[in-house]
């Protein structure tokens, strides 16, 4: 009822879910880009590193 009487809140609500969509896809397909490139392998596991280990000194 709510959302028929505001259908930009559902407009947006849809196009925050085709963009969470998105990045989802996004994100899960990254990895298989990025690691057989010989110039982005590297780069990719020392930027994943540096991340687990900010948040294991954040987490301590």
């Amino acid at each position: 009822m709510f959302l028929k009487k505001t259908p930009l809140i559902m407009a947006l609500i849809l196009f925050m879910s085709g963009v969470n969509l998105l990045a989802s896809a996004f994100d899960a397909t990254l990895p298989g880009y990025v690691l057989p490139n010989p110039k982005g392998g590297h780069l990719f596991r020392e930027l994943l590193h540096l991340v687990l280990v900010l948040l294991w000194l954040l987490a301590v």
